[in-house]
Formats: C-alpha cells, structure tokens, sequence
C-alpha cells in the first residue's frame, strides 16, 4: 500500500495499524565453516545437500524442497547456476503445494565451485532422469515433506549439539549463509539479489556480521598505517 502511494495510485494508505510497517529480523547466531560440514556430514546421504545449499546458496527450506532437476545448470568448465522460482508451502488439509517464492522473484544464482561435484553425484545418484524430477526426495522416492524430514534432521542437530550454538534452527543455515556471502565484500544490492529480500534493511543484518568480524582487521590495519609515523616534537 506504501507503494502504490508512492506510485501515485491512491493518495493514503487504507493501512493504520500500529507498528505494521516496521520490519522485524532478529539477528541469529552463525556457525562457523567447519561445523557446517560436521553438520552436513551427520544427514543421511540424501539430504547432506541441503545443508551445504542452504549455507552456499543461502535458500529457505520451503525453496530446497521444490528444486528439481531443470533449475541447476551445472558446467564442465566455467560458472554453474541455480534458478530459485518456486517453493513448497503445506496449508492445513492441503497437503504439499507449490507456489511461487516469498517475494514472488525469480532468482539466478551462481554456485560455489566447491559444492558442484556433490551436486553432480546427487543428480546421478537420487535424482529421476527427466527434467521436472524432484532434487530431493524421501527414502522411498516421494516428494519431500516437512514432517517426515524433520526427524532426520532432527538427529543429524543432535550429533553435534555441543559444536552448535543453543535453539539452533534449520533457518539459521541460511543466515549463517547470508553472513559468509557479506565476508566476501558483497554490496548490499548483491545480498538482497542473491538471497532474494525487497529491501536494504534484511541485507543489513549479514553486513552487521560481517563488519563485525571485519572491523579488528580494520583496527590492525590502521595499526599498521599509523606504525611508521614519528613521534611528534614537544612543544614547550
């Protein structure tokens, strides 16, 4: 509605309630490289995927769950991408629906080269030949279900509990992913495209994180700069 007052379609905003505009992200604990691979390493086969995805590609469940095989284009040589268009929600009594994004965006993304063999041996191994089968799928070949992954993600977390940070939730793998796309140096404009946000205001968060970490650098390197300056002359 801001917007279409904005674009001049309607002169107010029929939308009075009280803190309805404001934009809530609390910002979540990451986990480091290392644990994401214990993690990883903790899910049956099938799904270790969807952990290195969630982080590499920083993708909600609801996106991992609708990708199928015509949405990764994977090359010998050179970049590899990802198309992010759709996504699994289950209403109530509706069982497994696919619609499309949160933001209703289509997304391309590159992949990290590191994680294209895995991806490679996933599609050859679990992964049905024609180009709308499922990416990831149950033990026994059917769409995946929330409820029914659950319990296996549920006991890879339970693995390495004591490498995790407390109340940690699947969703944090996406954060933890946003956080390591802002280390890189990534602009604002870059983390809203790749992780699919509206506004600056989500993308601020992982640059939070990621200055955070950067700005003891920031104070060495200022150390640095200031080394070689002479002492300067008192003055009487």
């Amino acid at each position: 509605m801001n917007g279409a007052v904005e674009g001049g379609i309607i002169k107010a905003s029929p939308c009075r309630i009280k803190g309805g505009g404001a934009e809530s992200h609390p910002e979540r604990q990451i986990i480091e490289p290392e644990i994401v691979e214990l993690l990883a390493d903790a899910m049956p086969p099938r799904f270790r995927l969807m952990v290195q995805l969630a982080v590499c590609c920083q993708l909600r469940w609801q996106e991992l769950a609708a990708l199928q095989r015509d949405h990764f284009d994977i090359q010998k040589a050179g970049v590899s991408y990802l198309t992010i268009n759709q996504a699994v929600t289950e209403p109530k009594g509706q069982g497994r629906v696919i619609k499309s994004t949160k933001n209703e965006e289509i997304r391309r993304i590159s992949i990290p080269p590191h994680i294209v063999p895995a991806i490679r041996w996933h599609l050859n191994t679990f992964v049905g030949p024609h180009r709308e089968a499922w990416f990831f799928t149950g033990a026994k070949g059917a769409p995946l279900r929330k409820g029914n992954w659950y319990s296996d993600w549920k006991e890879a977390r339970d693995k390495v509990a004591d490498q995790l940070p407390g109340d940690f939730h699947f969703h944090d793998l996406r954060h933890t992913g946003g956080t390591y796309f802002a280390r890189t140096g990534a602009s604002d404009r870059e983390i809203m495209d790749r992780m699919g946000h509206l506004t600056p205001r989500a993308a601020m968060i992982y640059q939070h994180s990621a200055s955070v970490d950067r700005e003891a650098d920031h104070a060495k390197s200022l150390s640095e700069l200031m080394r070689p300056a002479k002492k300067a002359p008192n003055r009487a």
